[in-house]
């Protein structure tokens, strides 16, 4: 056996090892939790009781459940297992939390008997649970030593036994349109060189920096090439901005939807469809755009579609073997992140780094890639610290951009140093401990601040509130 297949039979072993691993320890810890007493669980944010069935929305399969007090940890997106008291007993439902506003909550039923929300209308629990999904990586695992694309492209990709050419004549002539379009210099080369490039090519985008409207651009210049796309990524959240963003940018007819589940589609502003064959697009003979996680590309929803390019979108989240599953959609890639940002979420310990390590920052740093290095959301003290610290400096405001600072009508009396316009970045110790789920205190802050910005003529529309 020849160096390079060892190596890549190793790479697939040990990530196989790591995503059985990963879906026991997940398991086994959800099981741990399950078998605390409901008020431990409850008391610590991890469960909701008392949950009733407000409406059942059979066309979009959303279920509305309310209850007298919310006091959990969950977020829209979480997996959640809805039972009568144990949550490992026959005929839980496992749910995705499409929407969660305090006592009032939307879910989607992924697994289980729905009618039983309908039979017991009151008295559910939901417990935060997880989908096992380990088999779609190991099938893809299995797969790609087995095709010829995984064999002559994507292993020796990862592995870095192969190494992407740019088409010089393709990369000016992207180049000059990306410019005529308006993208900065940094812009338009990553813009080129992902249009440009024969199998990979990596754009690296720190905060504010416009990364989607550049994969904008790249999906609009391949497609109307006649490109069949994929624009992917971890959450529906990041796949859907993106998709929104191509259609703004987009102003010839080049087909565009999403493939998925439409309860994943509120804020898209392109077609939706639940799979490819409802979408009609099999019949086109030019290029299009489609946008769809990963794991479509295993199920009913894009089994069997070939794509020319995959744009993977926040590709710092995505672990090798998701990676790998999506790859084998297609014949080239691009992946769009930044590796100083949110790394993928596991629960292996931090030592094992490969169960850790992003397809981006695995592949980063071997001559094919572009940072973007201006940014339009931060001013120049705002910039200051994640340029020195993570960006070795280059990371610097646009022009207009580095000068901005808060506008405020008239100076108030409250909050007066926090507000001061000369210091764009304030830290409010309010001394608390023993705050773990709620905070009355900071959120009376967060009100007061927002009441005092608005009396001091700062428009609603202009005030974000972020919380982990």
């Amino acid at each position: 056996m020849s160096s390079a297949i060892q190596r890549a039979a190793d790479l697939i072993s040990r990530l196989e090892v790591l995503v059985r691993r990963e879906a026991r320890t997940q398991r086994e810890h959800f099981e741990a939790q399950w078998a605390k007493p409901l008020g431990e669980r409850v008391r610590t944010g991890r469960t909701l009781e008392s949950l009733r069935v407000a409406g059942i929305n059979w066309s979009t399969g959303r279920i509305r459940l309310e209850c007298d007090r919310n006091d959990s940890r969950f977020r829209e997106g979480d997996y959640l297992v809805l039972h009568q008291g144990d949550p490992q007993e026959e005929g839980v439902i496992e749910a995705v939390l499409e929407y969660d506003e305090g006592t009032q909550l939307e879910i989607s039923p992924r697994a289980g008997p729905i009618s039983r929300l309908r039979e017991i209308p009151d008295g559910w629990i939901a417990d935060e649970g997880t989908f096992d999904l380990s088999g779609y990586f190991l099938d893809a695992l299995s797969e790609v030593a087995d095709r010829e694309t995984g064999r002559s492209i994507i292993l020796p990709l990862i592995l870095g036994d192969l190494q992407p050419h740019v088409d010089m004549a393709a990369y000016e002539r992207a180049w000059m349109a990306a410019l005529d379009v308006g993208l900065n210099e940094r812009q338009a080369e990553a813009t080129a060189s992902a249009y440009a490039t024969d199998l990979a090519y990596l754009i690296q985008g720190p905060p504010g920096t416009g990364k989607t409207y550049v994969l904008a651009h790249v999906a609009r210049m391949l497609a109307e090439d006649g490109a069949r796309v994929m624009v992917t990524a971890l959450t529906h959240r990041a796949i859907n901005n993106a998709l929104n963003m191509v259609a703004h940018v987009t102003e010839t007819d080049i087909p565009i939807c999403k493939v998925g589940h439409p309860s994943r589609a509120d804020d898209l502003r392109v077609d939706s469809y639940e799979s490819f064959r409802q979408s009609g697009f099999q019949q086109l003979n030019g290029g299009y755009i489609i946008g769809a996680t990963p794991f479509a590309t295993r199920t009913s929803r894009l089994a069997e579609v070939e794509f020319d390019t995959i744009i993977f979108d926040e590709a710092s989240q995505i672990t090798l073997p998701l990676a790998i599953l999506g790859m084998l959609a297609g014949k080239r890639y691009i992946f769009i992140g930044d590796d100083h940002q949110l790394p993928p979420v596991t629960v292996m310990p931090r030592e094992i780094s490969l169960a850790h390590s992003s397809i981006f920052g695995y592949l980063a740093h071997r001559g094919y890639s572009t940072v973007l290095n201006r940014t339009y959301r931060m001013n120049d003290a705002l910039a200051a610290w994640p340029s020195r610290t993570f960006y070795d400096g280059e990371l610097q405001p646009a022009e207009g951009v580095g000068s901005r600072r808060l506008q405020l009508d008239s100076p108030q009396p409250r909050w007066q140093a926090v507000l001061a316009p000369d210091e764009p970045a304030v830290f409010v110790d309010l001394f608390q401990t023993n705050t773990t789920i709620r905070s009355r205190r900071e959120a009376d802050a967060v009100v007061d601040l927002i009441l005092t910005l608005l009396a001091a003529g700062v428009p609603a529309t202009e005030i974000g509130v972020v919380t982990p």
